[in-house]
């Protein structure tokens, strides 16, 4: 993943929406900067074992508690348990 880099971004790839008085135009979302964090979101929800379901706005969410509940409990009586 990356942070927004078009020519319209502030320094450190931060958004803006920008101000017409100064003229400072508004970042310019690109479809390279979008179609990255449509990746970074696809990835997370795939490797938690979801199939990707355009009908729901929930699997980032269950794929993140997934992975908490799988891959935390073991851990957390274990390795972080210990002093």
């Amino acid at each position: 993943m990356h942070r927004i880099d078009s020519a319209t971004a502030l320094p450190g790839g931060f958004f803006t929406e920008g101000d017409p008085m100064v003229p400072i135009l508004p970042t310019e979302v690109s479809a390279e900067w979008l179609n990255a964090v449509q990746a970074e979101l696809e990835n997370v929800i795939t490797g938690a074992g979801i199939a990707l379901d355009k009908a729901s706005n929930t699997q980032l969410k269950a794929a993140i508690i997934s992975m908490i509940t799988t891959r935390l409990p073991p851990a957390a009586t274990t390795a972080l348990a210990t002093p």
